[in-house]
């Protein structure tokens, strides 16, 4: 089933993602006014949210790939189909997956970004990055990897 899962390529994800918390937890501590007043920090923040999100998409479509689950059209479909393959907890991949929707934002629509929203983010969603890098490390041990 999961003969093409390339084990590499996911720990490397995983660990892109844990170097990325790494330094948005360093960020945790600043002030909300300081944080839309300095630029460099926001700007530090909005990459590395990014890069955990593309980071989750990216693991999220190999395994999808991998297990031979059609590749959705949008990202978001992506998280939804881990919960419905069992990679992820159905309630959890519900719950993770507006994180698309926010990458989307960064990415394609940085004209507006919404400082509340990736303060939120980075004092409330961190740990949804870890959550997803526990229910992957699960997924590849009962996968042999």
């Amino acid at each position: 089933m999961t003969s093409r899962l390339d084990y590499d390529t996911i720990h490397k994800h995983l660990q892109n993602i844990q170097e990325s918390l790494t330094v948005l937890e360093q960020m945790r501590n600043i002030p909300l006014a300081d944080f839309k007043e300095d630029i460099v920090r926001s700007w530090a923040v909005e990459r590395g949210l990014e890069r955990c999100i593309q980071n989750v998409l990216d693991i999220g479509g190999h395994i999808l790939a991998s297990i031979g689950v059609s590749l959705p059209s949008e990202y978001r479909q992506t998280i939804l189909q881990l919960g419905e393959q069992g990679v992820l907890p159905t309630s959890f991949a519900e719950q993770m997956a507006p994180m698309a929707g926010f990458r989307n934002l960064l990415v394609h629509e940085y004209l507006q970004i919404d400082f509340d929203r990736v303060y939120d983010m980075l004092h409330n969603h961190l740990d949804d990055f870890r959550a997803f890098a526990y229910y992957v490390a699960e997924f590849m041990k009962s996968n042999g990897g």
